[in-house]
């Protein structure tokens, strides 16, 4: 999966996984988060693979995939943390900064990798990734397209790309394949935004088969040329999610959305 990264060094891999939970609705298709594992699990350059997020304790399926994951990999050098999901003033937090921040660092203390891989795009990952390449390491941000912060992108792209690079998943390009064909769970073939998902649970077949037309004037055209349905013209966060859609990413939808007719 890292065969075009770097040879015969050894490869530290971390994912915020509650950084990367609304990210899958901007690539349209689910997380398939053990084949990943087993996967890096096949490379022997991997010396530690960490897995951060949250949990809903109200939420027994969530639990019970967790402590399912621990018990299938239980390989000495993958680590999982996950705490319970807060909520302050009716918000839902979930940040795992401090904790996987602080296990890199004594893993980068204890010259445990070359280079490391972080699935993230939080700007606050800035200040200890330039500590990284300071210590004589390489670094890798992975994200996507819309989700990663103005400040660290900026950043990246100031380094020399031998030492510090970013790969956005939602391009297919040599580089970002293999992490894509690893993560993505093609058993769930499209994940919709909540919003978009709640639109169309409301919508009645007229409507679908409107949404649909409207769709494929989009994509013969643009946006521009396309003529908006009544039902859609005061919905601007529905159009939004659709309309910055991948040519190939409207077209798997349009084909789910005639399988509800």
């Amino acid at each position: 999966m890292f065969e075009y990264y770097w040879e015969n060094e050894r490869i530290g891999v971390y994912l915020d996984y509650s950084n990367m939970h609304y990210t899958k609705y901007n690539l349209w298709w689910d997380y398939n988060i053990s084949q990943f594992i087993n996967l890096c699990l096949s490379d022997d350059r991997i010396t530690r693979l960490a897995l951060y997020g949250a949990y809903d304790p109200k939420n027994p399926s969530q639990y019970n995939w967790i402590q399912k994951l621990k018990t299938k990999f239980p390989w000495q050098k993958n680590y999982f943390f996950f705490k319970k999901l807060e909520t302050k003033w009716w918000k839902n937090k979930w940040n795992v900064d401090t904790e996987m921040w602080f296990d890199i660092a004594q893993d980068l203390n204890n010259n445990l990798w070359d280079c490391i891989i972080l699935f993230t795009w939080d700007g606050d990952f800035l200040y200890p990734i330039q500590k990284i390449i300071d210590s004589g390491k390489k670094v890798t941000v992975i994200s996507t397209k819309g989700h990663i912060a103005k400040e660290l992108i900026d950043f990246i792209n100031s380094q020399d790309d031998t030492i510090c690079r970013y790969i956005d998943i939602h391009k297919e390009t040599l580089l970002s394949n293999p992490i894509r064909q690893a993560l993505r769970d093609t058993s769930r073939w499209i994940s919709l935004h909540p919003d978009l998902l709640q639109y169309i649970k409301d919508s009645d077949q007229e409507k679908i088969k409107e949404l649909i037309n409207w769709i494929k004037e989009v994509v013969i055209w643009n946006v521009e040329h396309a003529n908006i349905p009544i039902f859609l013209k005061d919905n601007e966060i529905v159009r939004k999610i659709i309309i910055r859609r991948h040519i190939q990413e409207k077209q798997e939808f349009l084909e789910y959305l005639e399988t509800l007719l």
